[in-house]
Order: C-alpha cells, then structure tokens, then sequence
C-alpha cells in the first residue's frame, strides 16, 4: 500500500522533481523508472541512482 501511495506522488511531481524527491529522502528505500515523451515527442527514460540494485 505505501508504494502505490509513493508512486502517485511521484508521478504528479513529474520526472525531475520526482527523481529529486528520492535522492533528498534516501531512508524510504524508493526507486523509479520514468518512461515519458519529450517536447518534441521523442521517448526517454530517467530513472533513480539505485534503480537497478533493486532486488
């Protein structure tokens, strides 16, 4: 429940913000993996520092 509760937070922050928001909070353990489409539509991925450490 705690991370579905995470993940909308995160996804209303937006990309930078969010990604932002786990490295200043490293003592709740989060990790994500953003898929988006730039301005110019073109698709990206971002995802956090310890993403794939996660087991």
């Amino acid at each position: 429940m705690t991370a579905d509760a995470y993940d909308n937070a995160l996804i209303l922050l937006g990309v930078d913000k969010g990604l932002a928001f786990i490295q200043s909070h490293p003592k709740l353990g989060l990790q994500a993996l953003y898929i988006y489409k730039d301005t110019d539509g073109t698709i990206r991925e971002k995802y956090s520092a310890g993403f794939f450490e996660v087991q």
